[in-house]
């Protein structure tokens, strides 16, 4: 792959909205300090936690039995929750309203553009 294509990648993928926020929302949930509430909110196109887990019994449930949590910080799991996140996370569903809105297409940016050395 180096000498073809000049960098040491095999391909480069597109992931969807939904999937990075899924991939934020786990990857950071295996760390200590979580989600960032504002990386959470960006990821999640501005819904709260509590909205893109509405009426989700087993997202109440785990932060009933403290094994999540979420506050002015952010969400993250628990040391008893870190313990059973694998389990924990495939019971979690998005709600509907809110995959809509994460997975909705957004306008488009303006390209960043760096300034030249």
């Amino acid at each position: 792959a180096v000498s073809q294509h000049k960098h040491g990648r095999a391909r480069d993928a597109t992931v969807s909205a939904a999937e990075h926020f899924w991939e934020t929302l786990t990857s950071g949930l295996r760390l200590s300090a979580g989600v960032p509430l504002p990386l959470f909110l960006e990821r999640a196109r501005g819904l709260s936690p509590q909205q893109v887990f509405n009426n989700n019994d087993e997202f109440q449930t785990a932060l009933e039995r403290q094994l999540l949590v979420v506050d002015d910080d952010g969400i993250r799991a628990t040391p008893a929750g870190a313990a059973v996140l694998d389990g924990l996370l495939a019971r979690i569903e998005v709600s509907d309203a809110a995959c809509e809105r994460v997975t909705a297409p957004q306008p488009r940016q303006q390209n960043k553009t760096f300034p030249k050395r």
